[in-house]
């Protein structure tokens, strides 16, 4: 099942709802099936005076 559809123009519809927080911080791959491999690890850090949570990658 593809996780977004794509219009006629090539736009990607929106599926945000899709999506929710997976709580863990293991992942396991199975090496026989990788061909590339690229993480960024982000964290979100509250914003209080915004009340919103921003981004930012971790060291």
């Amino acid at each position: 099942m593809d996780d977004s559809k794509i219009d006629k123009k090539g736009a990607k519809e929106d599926n945000s709802s899709k999506y929710y927080p997976i709580t863990g911080h293991l992942l396991v791959l199975k090496n026989s099936e990788m061909k590339n491999l690229n993480f960024t690890y982000l964290t979100l850090d509250l914003e209080e005076n915004k009340n919103e949570y921003i981004p930012r990658m971790v060291e």
